[in-house]
């Protein structure tokens, strides 16, 4: 379903773009096309958590380190992200990976032991159960996109 969905909006955001090279340029195409990529990056993300999900296996993890990172925000300023580095061991074999979402806060301890799920067919690609970030990001995201989506084409035909 998720794959049918970012298929989808990938398509439309293809036909608004040659809309806009077209000729046919307008500040509503704009905020349509704006609001298909958003929803097609969505449903990316969740597609990827879900593959991991479908296909995984539970083992347990140790965090090794947390990277600190600053990251500049326009408009804002800086904001730090702690990143987990998970250390987990798959058929015999110890896999060391970075986790790809960070926090505002470190989330998780050095030395402190995690439960994850892992993708058997990519053992590097990783889940820690119980991180939700992905699906709140996924619904602000989401329905801001489907909002700048809707809206953007309302404007155009109306």
């Amino acid at each position: 379903m998720i794959k049918i969905i970012y298929r989808i909006f990938t398509g439309i955001s293809i036909i608004l773009i040659a809309f806009f090279l077209f000729g046919y340029t307008s500040q509503n195409i704009l905020l349509s096309f704006s609001g298909g990529v958003m929803i097609a990056i969505v449903a990316y993300m969740l597609q990827s958590k879900i593959s991991v999900v479908k296909n995984g296996e539970y083992v347990d993890a140790v965090v090794v380190e947390t990277i600190w990172e600053q990251v500049r925000i326009p408009k804002m300023g800086k904001a730090d992200t702690f990143i987990p580095i998970l250390r987990y061991e798959v058929n015999g074999q110890v896999h060391t990976v970075q986790y790809h979402i960070g926090n505002a806060d470190p989330k998780y301890e050095d030395g402190e032991i995690v439960k994850i799920m892992y993708n058997r067919e990519n053992v590097e690609k990783i889940v820690i159960v119980g991180d939700n970030t992905v699906y709140i990001f996924s619904v602000i995201f989401g329905i801001a996109g489907l909002a700048m989506f809707v809206g953007g084409l309302y404007m155009y035909f109306v």
